[in-house]
C-alpha cells in the first residue's frame, strides 16, 4: 500500500495509483476482484495492508510468496524469495487477517485415497487453463512462458488445445506422477506447480527444490498452531 515500493517493484512510476484507481472502479460497477500480490523480501511486511484494504472494499486478496525462477532457467531473481523464517511472519498475518483463509479452513473436509489423488491433475495447466500472450504465443499458463505450445498467427485457439503435442503431454501428468508425494501429511499444504519446477530446475518439470516441501510443512505447522489457538480441533 505504500506508493513508493509499490512503484520500485514495477518499476513504473505512478503504477500504484493507476493500479488503486482501477481496483475502486472495478469495485464500484459491481465486477468481481481479487488482488493478487506477490510478496518477496522487499514488500514482506506489506501484505498484511494489502489483506485489510481488500477487506474494507470487500474484495479478495490472494499472495503466492514462492517466487519462480526466470523462464530462462537463471535463479537470480530468487534472491528476493523469501526464507522460512520470513514465511513465518506472512504465514501468522494471513492466518490473523484473511478471513477466507480462516472460512477455507473450516470447510468440511474429505479424506482421499491415495488412488483417488493419484488420478487427479496437478492443477490447471492444459486442463482448463491456457495462456495466450500479446504477440501470439499460446504458453501451458500465464508464467510458464518457457513452453511455447502454439501460435495464434497459424493456429486456432481449438487447434491448439486438442492438438499441441506439449499441452497433451500436460494432461498425461497427474498426482500419481509424484507417487513420493502420495503419502506426504504436508500434500494439503502444498500447492505443487510443474512451471516452478520447469524453471528452477533447468527445465525439469518433475524435479522439486526441497525448499517448496519445507514451506508446506511449515504451513502445516502453522495452522496447526492456529487451531489450538482457537480451541478448534484439527480437520487435516
Amino acid at each position: 500500500m505504500d506508493a513508493g515500493e509499490h512503484d520500485r517493484i514495477t518499476q513504473l512510476k505512478g503504477s500504484h495509483v493507476k493500479t488503486l484507481k482501477a481496483l475502486e472502479l472495478l469495485i464500484e460497477n459491481d465486477i468481481p476482484v481479487q488482488i493478487s500480490c506477490p510478496v518477496m523480501r522487499t514488500n514482506l511486511h506489506a501484505y498484511r495492508s494489502v489483506l485489510e484494504w481488500a477487506q474494507r472494499h470487500r474484495c479478495k486478496a490472494q499472495t503466492d510468496f514462492i517466487m519462480m525462477a526466470r523462464t530462462d532457467f537463471s535463479t537470480d531473481n530468487l534472491a528476493e524469495r523469501i526464507t522460512l523464517e520470513e514465511q513465518k511472519i506472512l504465514l501468522k498475518d494471513i492466518l490473523e487477517v484473511d478471513i477466507d483463509y480462516d472460512g477455507l479452513l473450516d470447510e468440511p473436509h474429505t479424506v482421499k485415497t491415495i488412488e483417488e489423488r493419484a488420478n487427479e491433475p496437478v492443477c490447471g495447466v492444459a486442463v482448463d487453463n491456457i495462456c495466450l500472450s500479446a504477440n501470439g504465443t499460446f504458453y501451458p499458463c500465464s508464467g510458464w512462458q518457457g513452453l511455447p505450445v502454439g501460435n495464434a498467427r497459424s493456429q486456432s485457439v481449438r487447434d491448439v488445445w486438442e492438438n499441441s503435442p506439449p499441452l497433451q503431454q500436460l494432461r498425461q501428468i497427474t498426482k500419481g506422477s509424484f507417487s513420493h508425494c502420495l503419502s506426504c501429511p504436508e500434500q494439503e499444504f502444498c500447492a505443487m506447480c510443474l512451471v516452478r519446477n520447469f524453471n528452477e530446475s533447468n527445465g525439469d518439470m518433475f524435479k522439486i527444490n526441497p525448499h517448496f516441501c519445507k514451506s508446506a510443512a511449515l504451513n502445516r505447522q502453522l495452522v496447526k498452531e492456529h487451531y489450538a489457538k482457537l480451541g478448534k480441533s484439527e480437520c487435516f
